[in-house]
């Protein structure tokens, strides 16, 4: 898995002390990186929309879902980020999500199911990775603190109109420091600490 490959690459480097010692050599770092990842973005979605179209015997989008249920999508995630908290910690953070109309009702009981075009894999990883940072930064406060999960939930909103949708993630792990600014971006920066993981590396 080349993506892990890199991942590992950027773990030893951090080991190694580059970043925290050179910061151009972090600035060319996220620029390889960047570029690099973007590139196969491209090309695994031009690849897989190639092999959906020519292996479906229909009429199809490809790996495009005209009415991505982005509610539902985002309870998988969450269910697949609390299983990988409870693999390797042995507890998970309460994750919930709610879907709202313009006119501020619940959608799922208004039968108002929010969905759009979108591709569910990449926004499925989206929400994973996001999902694991807060999970993680939550688990880690539980640890540090002795506060009970269930009073830290991770929250999930989805609110759409005709022609937006937004999915807002917030957690109560205290956030992200001052100091760090805009270096939250950067690849040779984490707050995780041993070796990687599937909450966090990889």
């Amino acid at each position: 898995n080349m993506v892990e490959l890199l991942m590992k690459a950027i773990h030893r480097l951090r080991e190694e002390g580059h970043a925290a010692s050179d910061s151009d050599f972090e600035a060319v770092a996220n620029k390889f990186m960047d570029d690099f990842l973007l590139s196969r973005l491209g090309c695994n979605s031009l690849l897989s929309q190639y092999l959906a179209c020519a292996s479906s015997r229909s009429r199809t989008s490809g790996i495009i879902d005209p009415n991505c249920d982005v509610i539902a999508l985002c309870k998988q995630a969450a269910k697949e980020v609390q299983a990988a908290c409870q693999d390797f910690h042995g507890s998970h953070p309460t994750v919930t999500v709610e879907g709202y109309t313009t006119s501020g009702l619940d959608a799922t009981a208004a039968g108002a199911i929010t969905r759009f075009a979108y591709i569910p894999g990449i926004l499925m990883f989206v929400m994973r990775e996001i999902l694991k940072n807060s999970c993680r930064a939550t688990l880690d406060l539980a640890a540090a603190t002795g506060i009970e999960l269930r009073t830290r939930p991770v929250k999930i909103i989805v609110c759409a109109d005709e022609k937006h949708v937004m999915i807002r993630i917030s957690d109560q792990a205290q956030g992200i420091p001052m100091h760090v600014g805009t270096r939250i971006w950067s690849y040779m920066y984490t707050t995780a600490s041993g070796k990687a993981t599937p909450l966090a590396g990889h």
